[in-house]
């Protein structure tokens, strides 16, 4: 399952791509021209705009996003597309494949051809370091890995309460 999110939801594209899945996010302002690219590469259209979802909903795949709520926006969508967050391993997030900024594929690099890349105390604290193909940028564990992890348990018991509920 691959996502096109519009200008107004890169928060959503980036909370996507860490949880595994490919959500390419252009900035793109033009209607048409992001509907023709979700069209030719089967991509399922994110947006909070009525007007570019009531003109998207006869040509491809999409999803009106209703909240201005980061939480709720992630909920809508893997509730929509049958997401299940509490089968989502926490180990393998934030995703290890792709790049959480460019949507680009990333590839394992030896730490010492990084060095020069990343903070010291980065460099001497992490063992594994990831690099994008597309964009350059590394990425490695680190402490932001707990409040990503914090995010998550929270959007698990969120589905959770919702499932019990009968809301879902």
């Amino acid at each position: 399952m691959m996502f096109l999110a519009d200008a107004m939801l890169q928060k959503l594209a980036r909370w996507l791509r860490m949880l595994g899945y490919s959500a390419e996010s252009p900035h793109v302002e033009d209607d048409d021209a992001l509907i023709r690219h979700a069209l030719a590469h089967n991509l399922i259209l994110l947006t909070c705009d009525e007007q570019l979802f009531q003109k998207a909903k006869n040509y491809c795949k999409c999803c009106l996003v209703e909240s201005g709520d980061l939480e709720d926006q992630l909920l809508q969508v893997c509730r929509e597309f049958k997401i299940g967050l509490s089968k989502i391993d926490e180990s393998a997030v934030p995703s290890e494949k792709i790049c959480s900024s460019s949507n680009g594929y990333l590839r394992q690099v030896q730490k010492a051809r990084i060095k020069p890349l990343v903070p010291p105390k980065s460099y001497k604290s992490a063992e594994l370091f990831w690099q994008c193909v597309s964009c350059r940028k590394i990425f490695w564990t680190g402490s932001h890995n707990t409040k990503i992890i914090y995010f998550l348990r929270r959007l698990k018991r969120r589905e959770r309460v919702k499932k019990n509920n009968g809301h879902v």
